[in-house]
Formats: C-alpha cells, structure tokens, sequence
C-alpha cells in the first residue's frame, strides 16, 4: 500500500474544532497532503468550492448552528461541485442511532467515527479511491444526468465480474426504476436476489412492485428487510406507503413513527409523516412534520420560503382546530414565536413581503380569540396590497403571460371566510 495515498490532490477539512483539525492535519501530511485548507463552519466550505475544486473532503457531521455535513453534501451536490472522482467523509464523535443512519442515507463516501486510528483512515480512503478509479465512466455518467450511458457502463462492469458487481447492479437497477423501464429493473432485480437476499436488492424489488400497484407483494419484501436490519429507515418508508395505498392509515402511522425515531432527518420522510397524520387529523405530528421540514430545509440547498410559511400556516390551522384552549392557546403562541424568529434570523424572507404574510396571520389569531372586529381592521391595512397582487397589471408586451397565485392569496381567503366576509373571499 503507497503511503503517499493524498499526494498532489486537494484536502480540505472542515469541523469547527481546532486541535482535531491539527491532528487530521498531522495524519494527512504523513499520507502526502501537501496542500490542505481549513474552514469551521459548512457556509465556508460551501465558497471555498465554489472558488475552488478539492479532490478530497473530510467534514464533521455537526458544525454548530449553520450547515451540517449532510447539508453541505446535499448542497455541494446540488450545485455539482463535487467532481465525479471527489471524496467526501463524514468524520464525527457522533454515534447516535438516528445521526449516524441519517448521514448514511445522505450516501457520503464514508462514515468514520472518531477516534480512529492512521492506518484505519488511509485503509479506508484507497478502498474509496480504488473504487472512484475503477468505476470513474459511471461516476461521470451520473454526475453529467445521462442515465442511458449510466446503464451502459454498469453493465460492462458487470461482464468483466468486477469486486464491484454488486454495487453496478445496484446503480443499473436505481437508473432503470428512475426511467421506469421495470422489466429490465426486475430481471436485473430476480437474477439478484435469486442469488443473495441483499437488502439493496429486497427494497428496489419493493419499489418496483409499489409503483405497479402489487401492493401485497411489496409490503412482504419490505417487512424481509426490516426483519434483516431493523435500522432500514427507507424500508419503514416503503412499508408504510403501502399501507397508505391500502387504506391501513393508522398502521401506516405507525410504521413511519418508527422510521422517524431511526432517522428524522429526510424530507420525504418528514412528508409521509404529514400526509399520514393530516389523513387522520393528527394535529401534533401534522404541526412536528412540517416544523422539522422547514428546520432541515432552512440551511440547505433546498431552502425555500414555502417551507417556512407551511409552517406557520400548519400551526395556525392546528390552532383553530384544537378544541382544547390550552392546546389553541399553545399554538397560537408557537406560531407567533416562529413569525419573530423568522424576522430576526431567517435570510429565506428577504426576497418576500413578509410583512403582509405576518399582517394576514395576525389577523387570523386575532379571529382565533373571538376578536373579529379588530381581525376586520388589521386586515383593512392590507387589503389594497392584496387586491393588486392578485390583479397585476398587464405588460402589453406578454398579454398572454398569466402570473403565478401569490403566496399570500390562500392566507387572505381563508381570513376572509374567518371573518365572515365571504363575498371578498369569493372576489380573490
């Protein structure tokens, strides 16, 4: 084994503790790196590759109160500034269930948990890099979103009975399910299983079959692979879709609690929880799920305003209908407080009027608390605002151009019907 494992490439290591990025740094200079930077936080990280390439990464899972590693991934990702060939580890002292199988299904290249040795790190990093090399045509494949020649070179792959069989078939069958060609995904899938009962192997059968509707057939692979690794979050996911598709909502309820407790941080995950618990008008998991979406959602890529107002108009929907008036006082209370912290610190807000947003809730948990007449003046405040946007005037040179439904519309129709005023209502 070369003990030159990082030379000539670009290191980068990120974690918000100085003496452990010296003692990474000692042992990547013993393994070659010459040429390694350092930041404490994701955001860092985030423009240091956005001015920059680096061949390998190594990142703490937790980096205080911006971005998290899976966040920093899930971004560098979505922006692709990961090369094809990059390594990205996820290096943490956390060892906690739900952290450490919410990282995994973020796919890092790795997961090492501290302490861990010299020798531990470099054996762990040329298998990585071993397996970038032998498979660089797939890696650049998916990374250039051109699923035809990701199958293509899986499958020749597969012919030479590369170490890595099973990995390319894994890959082969994800990108034939994602172009829906099923009958190529389950001779791939029957030829696998037929041999070893992988769980790879059990959930992307599952899959297919959902997306078919053989609902039965499904559930019985997914419960196959729970009862082989009862960590398999995305097999608690599937089970319970299926039993949604059956009308079996209050198991389904809790089979995804349990893939919940295992790992909270996915927003599909999160999702499910929230069709589930609105179809049974489950207020308390309905106002956790969308809370927990805007919180995952709020330092990613995938930030957007929406989720921060679902929130808000979750709580308040909750509130109004709680019939207990300490369950509607404490919603009421906790949709205010989410308003005051998202206009101290939330930058999501910026490029949107949220002011007439808070306006219309506050109109709306005025109504809540029997205070209509004062509902009907806050509203007034706004009221041209809200005729405007939803009449915008026309640009004579795009007359067919129609605009997009403002955010607030829904808001100021459902005050309006709050408040009795249903002809306005009826009018937007």
């Amino acid at each position: 084994m070369s003990y030159k494992t990082l030379e000539n490439l670009r290191v980068l290591i990120v974690d918000d503790q100085r003496p452990f990025q010296l003692l990474l740094k000692g042992i990547l200079y013993s393994m070659g790196a010459t040429n390694i930077a350092f930041v404490l936080t994701g955001e860092q990280a985030l423009w240091k590759c956005m001015h920059g390439s680096y061949d390998v990464l190594f990142v703490d899972y937790n980096l205080g109160s911006g971005k998290n590693g899976r966040q920093l991934l899930e971004d560098l990702r979505e922006k692709k500034l990961l090369h094809p060939g990059a390594v990205y580890m996820i290096v943490t002292g956390e060892n906690q269930v739900p952290m450490v199988v919410g990282a995994v299904e973020a796919e890092p290249d790795d997961y090492i948990i501290k302490p861990f040795s010299q020798s531990v790190l470099r054996t762990r990093l040329v298998k990585i890099q071993n397996k970038k090399k032998q498979l660089a045509a797939i890696y650049q494949a998916m990374f250039d979103e051109q699923p035809e020649l990701v199958i293509e070179a899986c499958k020749q792959e597969r012919e030479q009975a590369s170490r890595y069989h099973s990995l390319c078939g894994r890959i082969q069958a994800e990108t034939h399910l994602k172009l829906k060609q099923y009958d190529e995904a389950e001779a791939l899938l029957s030829e696998t299983l037929a041999f070893s009962r992988t769980n790879w192997a059990l959930l992307l059968q599952a899959r297919l079959c959902f997306e078919q509707e053989r609902f039965e057939e499904s559930l019985e692979l997914c419960n196959e692979a729970i009862d082989t690794n009862r960590y398999f979050a995305e097999a608690y996911d599937l089970k319970a879709r299926n039993l949604v598709a059956q009308g079996l909502v209050e198991d389904a309820m809790a089979v995804i609690t349990q893939a919940i407790v295992i790992s909270p941080f996915s927003v599909s995950r999160q999702n499910l929880l929230m069709d589930i618990a609105r179809d049974m008008g489950d207020l308390a998991n309905l106002v956790q799920a969308s809370k927990q979406i805007y919180e995952i959602t709020r330092r990613s890529a995938r930030q957007e305003v929406v989720h921060l107002l679902n929130y808000i108009r979750t709580v308040i929907d909750a509130a109004s209908r709680s019939e207990e008036l300490n369950h509607r006082n404490k919603y009421q209370q906790e949709a205010l407080m989410a308003i005051h912290r998202a206009k101290r610190e939330d930058t999501v807000i910026r490029d949107f009027d949220f002011d007439l947003f808070e306006t219309l809730c506050q109109a709306r948990l005025e109504s809540l608390s029997g205070q209509q007449y004062l509902a009907k003046k806050t509203y007034a405040t706004v009221s041209d605002r809200i005729a405007a946007q939803m009449n915008p005037e026309i640009d004579p040179e795009q007359p067919d151009y129609i605009p997009p439904i403002p955010h607030c519309a829904a808001d100021a129709v459902l005050l309006l019907n709050q408040i009795g005023e249903f002809e306005q209502a009826s009018a937007l």
